[in-house]
C-alpha cells in the first residue's frame, strides 16, 4: 500500500489491525511505502492472532502489532540492523503455507530475541573493557567497582546521545571513523590511541550537552595562577592538542547540539570541602587525572576475546567489537514500546534490562549469577504494566468512592484543587454534597476505569464532573518506588498516567489549568505573601510548556515533578532511571532552526524526584532532648516550616533551572538554607550528630548515596503516598547490609532468617497514606515460610487486593520464585476477598495472559497454622485437611527427624567429591546415596562414602545411619515427586534427603541433639509403628494433598514440614494389612525398578482413605488436585 505521507507508528498499527480485523481466517501482513526526503521508504507490520474466548466466535482477533519501521530503499541508506532482519525474513525451507511464514515472521520479529542478542554483545564489551580502561582512584578504590561504574555511566551516556541522534540533535561525524581520522590526533592508530574519549565525548558530554550554547569555548591553558579563575570549572572544551584543527574549527563541531541540562552530564569531577577536586571522570588536563579509554573501545572490529573466566565456562569463543559499531549496527528508536503496537528496534526500556544486569554483575551478592544468566534481573514489561495498572485502577477508584459528604463553595478553583483530598474544597454553606454518586456502583465503575486504561476502548466516562474528578486524582496521585534500579515501575506508572490523561483531556486545558492552579498556590506558600512576579514567571513557564511543545510534553513533565519519586541506594542505578524520564521528554520536542537553543527545552532537573539513599533507614523522630517528638511531622517548629517552604521553592526552581549559572545559585541557596535548618534544628534541642546527617543530604552530589531517607526532608512530603510499588531486592539475612542490621530493631518483621524484602514491605506500610496501595513482585517465601510469620500477621491488619504466584521462572534466572502482593492500607474488614491466581508452572502460564481469579475470603488466612498464605485453599479443603488431622499423632511424636550429613572439609578444604567414590576396595567405606539416587519406595543406585567424622563439615552420627529408616526427600519440583523410600541395608545418606527413625531405636545414643528431644512418651509411641506402615502412609495421595495445599513452597520441603505430617495410629492387625502390600512393592522394585505397582498403591491410598475416615465427596476432592 502506498501512502502520501509519512505514517506514524500508530497509524500503522491501526492499519495493520484493521485490515487484520477483515480477514478472520488468515494474517495479514502489511507493507507500506512512502517517501521521506525524495526516497522510497517502507514499513513492514504483522499482527499477532489469537482465537475468541468465546466459543460461538469465528475467525481469530488481532492481538499486539509488531512494526519493522522506515526501512530505507537505497543501498547506501539502508540500515545494517534492518538488512540482517530483512535476510532473516526470507521464506525457510519447510514453509509451505503463509499460515506457516505468518508465525516464521513473528519468530523474527520478536523484539525480545533482538533485545538478548544486543544485551550479550554489550556484555561481551562491558567485560572485555573492565580490563583495558583506567578511571581517577580519588574516590573509589577498589579497581572492579571504579571501573565499573565508570563504564556504566559511560554506556548511559553514550545510549542516551544514541537515542537523541534519532532526533538529529547530535551529528553523525562524531561517530564516523573516516571522519575522525582527519579531526583527532593519533587517531586509531595502535593500542596505546586513546584521544577519542577525551577529545570527542568528554567535550561533547561536558562542554556541550551540559553548557549553554552562548557559553561554550575552551579553558584557558596555562598554570594554575594564570587559569585560576577557571579552576574546577568543568563545563568548558579541554584538549585542544588532541585535536588536528583550530579551536574555531572544534566548535563548529558542536554548534548544533543543544544544551539539555539534566544532572546527565554533570561531570562528577568536584571540589571537596577543603576545595581540591576529586576526580571520577577525569576530565582534566593532568594526564595523571584524566580517564584512560582506548580509541579501540569505540572502533576496534570484532575479534576473539577471552570471557571463559567471567562467565564461568571453559573453552568457549566470544567475541567483542568497538561500542560504537556495536551500537552502529542496531536500529534504535525513541518511542518505548506498548502492550498493542511493538518496534522491532531498541527502545529506551532496554537501558533497563542492559543496566539491570550490569550493575547486577558487579554487586557481590548476585555477580556470580548475572555474569552466567543475561537478561535476569529486570521485572517483565507485562508484570510492570500490569502491576501498575492494578494499583492505578484502585487508587482511582477510591478516589472516587471516598468522595465525603459536606459543603463546598463554588466557584473557588484554587480552593477545589487545594483542599483537602477528602473534602474537595473548603466548608461554607453555598451547596451541599450527599457523598459519591458511585457508592453502590462499585462494578460499574471498575468496569468503566478498566475500559480507561485500554488502548483499544474509546473514554467511557461521560460526565464533566468525573472527568475532572479523574484528572484531579492524577495530578494529586503520588507514587514512589523504594528501590527504583533503571526506573521500570516509575517508566511504566508515566507512560499509564499519559495515556489516561490523553484519552480524558485531549486538549490539555484542565491539565495545564491545574498546573496554573498549583503554580500561583505554591508561590504564596513559599513566601507567605502574593509575590507577583514570581507568579508570573511560573504561569509564563506553564504556557510554554503546553503551547510550544507536543502535547504528551506538558503532561510527562508535570506528572514527572507532581507525581513520580523514587530510591535507590546505588548513584548509578538513580542515574540510569533519570535517563529514561529525559528520554521520554526529548522524544516530545523537536528541532526548529532559528529559535533560542533550536526550541529545546532543556530536560529537568530530576535530583529531588529520583534520590540514592538508603530506603530502610529512617530517621529517629523522637530526637529533640528538650521537647520530646516535634509536632507531627518531622521538621514542625514554625521558624523551620519556613525554611523548608524556601528550600521546597528552590528545588522546584531547580526542578525547570535552565542554565548552569541558575542551577549553581540555586544549589548554593539550598546548602545555605540547609545550614540555617541544622543551627536551629540544634537550638531545637536536636542531637547535633542528628542534625548534620539530615542537613548533609545533597542531592545535586551524585557520587555518594544518602545514609538515610526521609519523606519530608528529600521529597518534601509531610503525607504518605498514595501507590508504593516496584521489585526490592532479595537477599538473605547473613548478607544484609551492616548497617541494616545495626538498625534492625526498628523492624518488627526482622524475624528468623528473614530476608531484605520483607523489611522493604514493611517499610513500605509504614511509608504508605491512608487507603495507599502498596504492590510488590517479591520471593513467594514468605506466603509459607517461617521467618514471614510476623509479616503476614502485618499483612492481615489490610485488606489484600490480590495475590499472584508464580511457581516458576518469571525472571530468566531460577534463581528465586516469586509472587505479586497487592493491598491496600486500610483495615481489613469481615468477608474482604482477596482475588488469586496460582500459577504451578510455565504451562499454565495463561492463568495470568488470562486473569483467570480465584476468589478466596481473607479471613482463611487467619485461622491456617501459623498464618500461612496457602492461597490454593478453599473452604471445602479446609474441612478436608481438619478431617485429615482429626486423632492424629504427629510424625515426629514417633519419629527423630534429622538432616543427613555434609560430605565436606572446611578443615582440609575437600569438596564432597573427595569423600565419594564409586567403588569399594578396601571394604572400609559405605554405601552412600543422595536425593537423586532415590527410588519412590527404595534406592535405586549408589556410590560409597569414605566415612570420616573427624574432618566432616557435619557428619551427623553412625547411629542415625546404621539401622533400619525411613528417608524423605526434600527438593521437589512437582509435589508429585514427594517420597519416602525404605532403607534396612545401613545405608548413609547426605543432606539432600530427611531421615526418619524411630525414636525407640535411640535409646541409648548419646547425642546431644536426641538427648534433648527424646522422651519416654516418644518411646513408647514409637513402638506402636511399623516402619512400612508409615511408609505407606507418607506415600499416599492423600498426604501429597496436605503437603501441597498446606506446606509445600514449589521447590522445598524441610524437615520442620515433615515433623508436622499427621499419622493415624492403627491396630496391629490393620498395620500388617499395609505392611503386606508395601512388601509386594518393595518385591517388585528390587527386581526392577521400572517395575509397575501402581495398582498396588491406588489400593494403599484406598486403605489410608478408609484409615482416616473420609467421605466420598473428600476423597474427590483429594483426587481432583492431582
Amino acid at each position: 500500500m502506498e501512502l502520501g505521507k509519512h505514517p506514524t507508528r500508530t497509524e500503522i498499527s491501526e492499519l495493520t489491525r484493521a485490515f487484520n480485523r477483515i480477514s478472520q481466517k488468515m494474517p495479514v501482513a502489511l507493507v507500506l511505502k512512502y517517501q521521506i526526503s525524495n526516497e522510497a521508504i517502507i514499513s513492514i507490520a504483522i499482527s499477532e492472532r489469537f482465537k475468541y474466548l468465546q466459543t460461538w466466535r469465528q475467525g481469530e482477533k488481532a492481538g499486539k502489532v509488531i512494526i519493522l519501521r522506515d526501512i530505507h530503499t537505497h543501498p547506501q541508506n539502508t540500515h545494517t540492523g534492518h538488512l540482517r532482519i530483512l535476510q532473516d525474513l526470507v521464506k525457510p525451507v519447510g514453509v509451505t503455507t503463509y499460515a506457516q511464514l505468518h508465525t516464521h515472521w513473528l519468530q523474527v520479529l520478536d523484539v525480545s530475541i533482538l533485545n538478548k542478542k544486543f544485551f550479550q554483545e554489550l556484555a561481551n564489551w562491558y567485560f572485555w573493557a573492565m580490563d583495558n580502561v583506567r578511571f581517577p582512584d580519588d574516590i573509589e578504590k577498589k579497581k572492579d567497582i571504579r571501573n565499573a561504574t565508570n563504564l556504566i555511566r559511560l554506556i548511559t551516556r553514550v545510549i542516551f546521545i544514541w537515542f537523541i541522534k534519532e532526533k538529529k540533535l547530535v551529528p553523525n561525524n562524531l561517530f564516523r571513523k573516516e571522519y575522525l581520522d582527519k579531526i583527532l590526533n593519533d587517531f586509531a592508530k595502535n593500542k596505546k590511541s586513546e584521544n577519542y574519549y577525551n577529545a570527542v565525548l568528554q567535550n561533547l558530554f561536558f562542554g556541550t550537552l551540559n553548557q549553554n550554547m552562548n557559553d561554550r569555548g575552551f579553558v584557558k591553558e596555562g598554570n594554575y595562577q594564570q587559569n585560576k579563575t577557571e579552576y574546577g570549572v568543568k563545563n568548558l572544551f579541554r584538549y585542544a592538542d588532541k585535536f588536528l584543527i583550530k579551536e574555531k574549527e572544534v566548535m563548529d563541531l558542536y554548534k548544533n547540539v543543544p544544551f539539555l541540562n539534566g544532572g546527565l552530564f554533570d561531570c562528577l569531577d568536584k571540589p571537596n570541602e577543603a576545595g581540591t577536586v576529586q576526580y571520577v571522570d577525569g576530565f582534566s588536563r593532568n594526564i595523571n587525572k584524566q580517564a584512560h579509554v582506548p580509541d579501540y573501545l569505540f572502533f576496534g572490529e570484532l575479534k576473539e576475546v577471552d570471557l571463559n573466566e567471567i562467565y564461568g565456562t571453559r573453552n568457549k569463543t566470544y567475541k567483542a567489537q568497538g561500542l560504537i559499531n556495536l551500537l552502529n549496527s542496531y536500529k534504535f528508536t525513541v518511542a518505548e514500546n506498548t502492550p498493542i503496537e511493538e518496534e522491532i528496534a531498541l527502545d529506551p526500556e532496554l537501558l533497563g534490562k542492559v543496566f539491570e544486569n550490569l550493575l547486577a554483575s558487579y554487586n557481590p551478592e548476585t555477580q556470580t549469577t548475572a555474569r552466567k544468566q543475561t537478561g535476569s534481573f529486570y521485572t517483565p514489561r507485562e508484570i510492570v504494566n500490569y502491576m501498575v495498572d492494578e494499583s492505578l485502577i484502585e487508587y482511582l477508584k477510591n478516589y472516587l468512592l471516598n468522595e465525603k459528604a459536606g459543603i463546598i463553595e463554588l466557584g473557588n478553583n484554587q480552593v477545589q484543587i487545594f483542599g483537602n483530598k477528602d473534602k474537595v474544597g473548603q466548608l461554607s454553606l453555598e451547596q451541599s454534597l450527599k457523598g459519591s454518586k458511585w457508592l453502590g456502583k462499585e462494578k460499574e465503575l471498575d468496569e468503566k476505569l478498566r475500559q480507561l486504561f485500554s488502548y483499544e476502548v474509546l473514554q467511557p466516562f461521560t460526565m464533566k464532573e468525573d472527568i475532572e474528578k479523574l484528572i484531579e486524582a492524577i495530578n494529586y496521585c503520588k507514587i514512589l518506588d523504594p528501590a527504583c534500579g533503571s526506573g521500570a515501575f516509575p517508566m511504566g506508572a508515566l507512560h499509564k498516567m499519559v495515556h489516561i490523561l490523553q484519552k480524558l483531556d485531549i486538549e490539555n486545558i484542565y491539565w495545564k489549568e491545574l498546573q496554573r492552579q498549583k503554580a500561583m498556590h505554591d508561590t504564596e506558600t513559599a513566601y507567605k505573601s502574593d509575590s507577583k512576579e514570581e507568579r508570573e514567571k511560573r504561569l509564563i513557564e506553564i504556557n510554554d510548556v503546553f503551547e510550544n511543545n507536543a502535547s504528551d510534553y506538558g503532561r510527562k513533565l508535570y506528572l514527572i515533578e507532581n507525581c513520580i519519586y523514587g530510591i535507590d541506594i546505588q548513584p548509578i542505578a538513580v542515574q540510569i532511571a533519570k535517563l529514561r524520564f529525559f528520554i521520554s521528554l526529548v522524544i516530545d520536542q523537536n528541532k526548529q532552526e532559528g529559535k533560542a537553543n533550536f526550541g529545546i527545552r532543556s530536560l529537568p532537573n530530576l535530583e529531588t524526584k529520583f534520590v540514592a539513599a538508603n530506603t530502610l533507614i529512617g530517621l529517629n523522630k523522637s530526637v529533640s532532648s528538650k521537647k520530646g517528638n516535634i509536632g507531627t511531622g518531622l521538621l514542625k517548629n514554625l521558624e523551620i516550616e519556613t525554611k523548608e517552604n524556601l528550600l521546597k521553592d528552590i528545588r522546584h526552581k531547580y526542578f525547570s533551572a535552565k542554565t548552569r549559572k541558575e542551577k549553581l545559585a540555586f544549589q548554593n541557596q539550598d546548602r545555605a538554607i540547609r545550614k540555617e535548618v541544622a543551627n536551629l534544628l540544634i537550638n531545637d534541642g536536636w542531637e547535633k550528630s542528628m542534625a548534620e546527617q539530615i542537613v548533609a543530604f545533597d542531592p545535586y552530589d551524585q557520587n555518594v548515596f544518602a545514609p538515610f531517607f526521609e519523606t519530608e526532608w528529600m521529597f518534601g512530603l509531610t503525607e504518605g503516598f498514595d501507590i508504593i510499588i516496584g521489585n526490592p531486592p532479595y537477599v538473605n539475612v547473613e548478607e544484609i547490609d551492616e548497617t541494616i542490621k545495626k538498625n534492625i530493631k526498628r523492624f518488627k518483621t526482622a524475624y528468623q532468617k528473614y530476608d531484605l524484602y520483607v523489611l522493604f514491605y514493611e517499610k513500605a506500610i509504614e511509608l504508605l497514606s491512608q487507603n495507599g496501595q502498596l504492590n510488590f513482585i517479591t520471593s513467594n517465601k514468605f506466603l509459607s515460610q517461617g521467618y514471614g510469620l510476623i509479616l503476614r500477621k502485618e499483612f492481615l491488619k489490610y485488606h489484600l487486593h490480590q495475590i499472584i504466584n508464580f511457581n516458576y521462572d518469571v525472571f530468566e534466572a531460577a534463581t528465586v520464585r516469586t509472587c505479586i502482593l497487592h493491598l491496600q492500607k486500610t483495615l481489613n474488614k469481615p468477608n474482604e476477598k482477596v482475588k488469586i491466581i496460582d500459577i504451578g508452572s510455565a504451562k499454565d502460564s495463561s492463568k495470568f495472559e488470562k486473569l483467570q481469579y480465584n476468589y478466596l475470603n481473607q479471613k482463611i488466612f487467619s485461622d491456617t497454622d501459623e498464618n500461612n498464605f496457602r492461597i490454593n485453599l478453599t473452604n471445602e479443603k479446609i474441612k478436608v485437611l481438619n478431617n485429615i488431622t482429626k486423632d492424629c499423632i504427629r510424625v515426629d511424636d514417633a519419629f527423630s527427624v534429622n538432616y543427613g550429613l555434609r560430605p565436606s572439609s572446611e578443615k582440609l578444604n575437600l569438596k564432597k567429591e573427595a569423600f565419594i567414590h564409586e567403588s569399594n576396595p578396601t571394604k572400609k567405606f559405605k554405601k552412600y546415596f543422595e536425593g537423586k539416587d532415590m527410588g519412590y519406595w527404595l534406592i535405586k543406585s549408589f556410590s560409597y562414602l569414605e566415612y570420616r567424622p573427624d574432618v566432616m563439615y557435619n557428619s551427623m552420627f553412625p547411629e542415625l545411619f546404621e539401622t533400619e529408616k525411613l528417608v524423605g526427600l526434600r527438593t521437589l519440583s512437582d509435589i508429585n515427586k514427594l517420597r519416602f523410600i525404605y532403607d534396612n541395608e545401613k545405608f548413609y545418606c547426605n543432606d539432600s534427603v530427611v531421615v526418619l527413625t524411630l525414636w525407640h531405636i535411640f535409646t541409648k545414643i548419646n547425642n546431644q541433639t536426641i538427648l534433648r528431644n527424646i522422651s519416654k512418651m516418644k518411646i513408647e509411641t514409637s513402638k506402636q509403628f511399623d516402619y512400612l506402615f508409615v511408609q505407606a502412609i507418607l506415600n499416599s495421595q492423600m498426604i501429597k494433598f496436605y503437603v501441597n495445599e498446606l506446606l509445600y513452597d514449589g521447590t522445598h520441603f524441610y524437615p520442620n514440614h515433615m515433623k508436622s505430617l499427621p499419622i493415624k495410629n492403627a491396630s496391629s492387625s490393620i498395620q500388617k494389612s499395609f505392611v503386606k502390600i508395601i512388601e509386594k512393592i518393595h518385591s517388585a522394585k528390587k527386581e526392577n525398578d521400572l517395575a509397575d505397582t501402581s495398582k498396588l498403591e491406588k489400593q494403599i491410598d484406598e486403605m489410608v482413605y478408609k484409615l482416616y475416615e473420609l467421605t466420598e465427596e473428600e476423597i474427590k476432592i483429594i483426587e481432583g488436585n492431582k
